[in-house]
């Protein structure tokens, strides 16, 4: 009876482990304890890999790579849906990878990028989601050869990178315009199946974004989340001029 309560009660300990939530409290310089960690870009975030998970599963596959997976929440969440697909990340950072592999534990991670030369023609849809931008000008090149020697012929490829609308970060190389990102694609050997513009800047969506996430307090009822959220309805898409994030979905010819 003992053991069955200890049991019991680590499984319901165990069955909490689905994220660190203990590294969600902020001890800021010891002075400050804050119940999270406030950052407004996160729900745009969770916005893009919403939209990538209705885009990647519009198509059968088999076999995704997500192409600098970071700790791998596009392949948690994928996975969580459809166990009978097979995920591999591609990551060089070597922070990231660790919790890649406390996420997607049961997932394979390729940690080299000359390793996936031996996935020929394996892939049939490969994620290359806000990474480009963090690929110094020499290993652009090559990064993209591999990916097209991945992926199969038919096969499927979904790149996101931040536009020049928006002010090239410290941790950024650079940001692109439509041109500027699909030049890094040989037309000879992708085709040009759809180009979105995501994330339309407005006055309402930087009102609102200071109104949900600021210093000064904090929001903790779902109802206005819920509001919020319809409210962004409107600006996930924009047009060139006025957006924050490029989507291209090419298909390897």
């Amino acid at each position: 009876m003992e053991k069955d309560l200890i049991k019991s009660q680590y499984e319901e300990q165990d069955s909490q482990y689905t994220f660190p939530y203990h590294f969600l409290v902020e001890n800021y310089k010891e002075q400050i304890i804050k119940p999270f960690k406030v950052n407004y870009w996160l729900y745009d975030y969770m916005r893009l890999l919403n939209y990538l998970k209705g885009k990647i599963n519009e198509r059968e596959y088999t076999n995704l790579l997500d192409f600098g997976s970071g700790e791998g929440r596009l392949i948690f969440e994928l996975r969580n849906k459809d166990l009978n697909k097979n995920f591999y990340g591609f990551e060089i950072s070597e922070s990231a990878k660790y919790f890649f592999k406390a996420f997607n534990p049961k997932v394979k991670l390729v940690e080299k990028l000359e390793d996936l030369d031996n996935f020929k023609n394996f892939f049939d849809t490969i994620t290359f989601s806000e990474v480009i931008e963090h690929i110094p000008d020499e290993s652009i090149e090559r990064s993209i050869s591999t990916i097209t020697h991945c992926l199969k012929s038919g096969g499927i490829l979904l790149v996101t990178a931040p536009h020049k609308n928006q002010v090239v970060q410290k941790k950024h190389y650079r940001h692109y315009d439509s041109n500027s990102l699909l030049k890094n694609f040989d037309q000879n050997k992708f085709e040009l199946i759809e180009k979105k513009f995501l994330f339309k800047k407005s006055l309402t969506k930087k009102i609102l974004s200071k109104l949900f996430f600021n210093r000064l307090f904090l929001i903790n009822f779902n109802f206005m989340y819920k509001i919020f959220f319809h409210l962004n309805k409107s600006n996930l898409f924009g047009e060139e001029n006025n957006c924050e994030t490029i989507l291209l979905i090419l298909k390897k010819k």
